[in-house]
């Protein structure tokens, strides 16, 4: 992380040099790493359903409704709920062992995905794969913010989330290549083996630094969990980056959950070309933008925390358009370069939007906060979002056929962007009234907490 022209804030006035950890740049570089190849696997894991979903659907016999159930309700139930509690616990204990622990739960559940044989046991296996992913990245963005400071925050986040989209991109290649050849049993068994490895080095390797390290205040202060969430629901400002990121996760996992199945249906794509070309398309889109976009972000937030805010309302607002042509453009080519532009500018968004979320957030309750955002995010975009296009597209396939039908029903969802839209622009309004109600222009020049605007 040597490379970042920013430089460290300096500690706030309260906390003496003895109780303030620091790291070398290199150990930095070194746990961004690995927090990077954790989120690879764990997207991996969870998105290879979505290359294998014909496959699945033909052994099992199961319906859109029914696939979107597997894909998106069965996940995302339990890694909602779950995730609040274990990231309330992240934020008591040792987060270090709490991240190994999910990463080996995780990578069990999945292998056991590929041993099921009806809906039901898919769908059990699919709520505890969510138990076990539900522990990793509300904990990952917490560590984060205790080891960056708030201008260095986008583009460590940014890397990290990044590593979502390489995994889907793996999981997309791995499935289709193996899941042809093999069958999608052994694509989950196979894709579930590197995580068992990863745990050991999450364990053995990366240290869990002090509550509220890099803003300065490296204590730990006590609340309950319900005072905790009344805290955290009653700043506007923390409420609104919710919204924005429930609305940017509709996007990316409800539309570009069913992208595979489309590019077969609609444009005859073979299973292994369309987990290939779709994997590219949306794993580099989105993995670029989220590291372009926390790089320029982060310049940007050293001269004012403004632009965390106004640079994704700028860039959402082509989310639609950009959207709305992959879906209907006459050749896959063309879908695919589409899907990868909005995909980049949608990833250019989540870094700024994490890292401003963190800084409104009291460092003794950041990972119940993301744990919280998680429980609403995952509810809407992963478990609403796959479980609508499904439903959509089974209720106009009997008049369009499979393929128009699932089409329309893309279509329809984009309609999401225009909602991610308004709430990062009120998001921008709330963040920057934070700065006028603290007395500040919004530069980044002081370790002290961002007032918190109360709803």
């Amino acid at each position: 992380m040597s490379c970042l022209p920013m430089p460290d804030l300096p500690p706030h006035p309260s906390v003496s040099a003895s109780t303030r950890a620091t790291y070398s740049n290199s150990y930095l570089a070194y746990v961004v790493s690995v927090l990077f190849l954790m989120n690879v696997i764990n997207y991996m894991d969870r998105s290879i359903i979505g290359v294998l979903v014909e496959s699945i659907k033909a052994d099992l016999k199961l319906s859109d409704t029914q696939i979107g159930l597997l894909s998106g309700v069965a996940f995302a139930l339990i890694y909602a709920t779950a995730g609040l509690f274990i990231a309330r616990v992240s934020d008591l204990h040792d987060r270090r062992i709490i991240m190994s622990g999910a990463v080996v739960i995780w990578s069990a559940m999945t292998a056991a995905t590929g041993l099921v044989s009806s809906f039901w046991q898919f769908f059990l296996a699919r709520m505890s794969v969510g138990i076990g992913e539900s522990g990793a990245i509300p904990t990952a963005n917490a560590m984060l913010a205790d080891y960056f400071a708030p201008h260095r925050r986008p583009l460590a986040i940014g890397i990290v989330t990044a590593g979502a989209f390489f995994g889907i991109l793996a999981g997309s290649l791995l499935g289709g290549y193996v899941g042809e050849i093999h069958g999608w049993r052994a694509a989950f068994i196979i894709a579930a083996l590197p995580g068992f490895p990863l745990a050991a080095l999450i364990f053995f390797t990366v240290r869990d630094p002090p509550r509220g390290n890099s803003d300065g205040f490296a204590r730990y202060e006590y609340t309950s969990m319900a005072a905790s969430i009344l805290t955290l629901l009653g700043n506007r400002t923390y409420v609104l980056f919710v919204a924005s990121g429930a609305m940017l996760t509709f996007l990316m996992f409800g539309l570009a959950g069913w992208f595979p199945a489309f590019l077969m249906r609609v444009h005859g794509l073979s299973q292994s070309a369309s987990g290939l070309y779709f994997g590219l398309a949306l794993g580099l889109g989105t993995a670029g933008g989220m590291i372009g976009g926390g790089y320029i972000s982060s310049i940007l937030a050293g001269r004012s925390l403004r632009w965390l805010t106004l640079m994704p309302v700028l860039l959402s607002l082509s989310l639609l358009p950009l959207f709305e042509l992959a879906i209907f453009a006459p050749q896959a080519s063309m879908a695919l370069i589409f899907l990868s532009v909005a995909s980049a500018l949608c990833g250019a968004s989540y870094g700024p939007v994490l890292a401003a979320m963190q800084t409104v957030i009291s460092p003794s309750m950041r990972a119940t906060g993301a744990g919280l955002s998680g429980l609403v995010v995952s509810s809407v975009g992963l478990g609403i979002a796959p479980l609508i296009v499904g439903m959509l597209s089974d209720a106009f396939q009997g008049s369009l056929g499979s393929g128009p039908g699932l089409q329309r029903a893309l279509a329809f969802s984009a309609l999401a962007s225009l909602a991610a839209s308004i709430c990062l622009y009120w998001a921008d309004r709330s963040f920057k009234r934070g700065f006028m109600m603290a007395g500040k222009p919004g530069k980044c020049s002081k370790a002290e907490p961002l007032g918190l605007e109360e709803a």
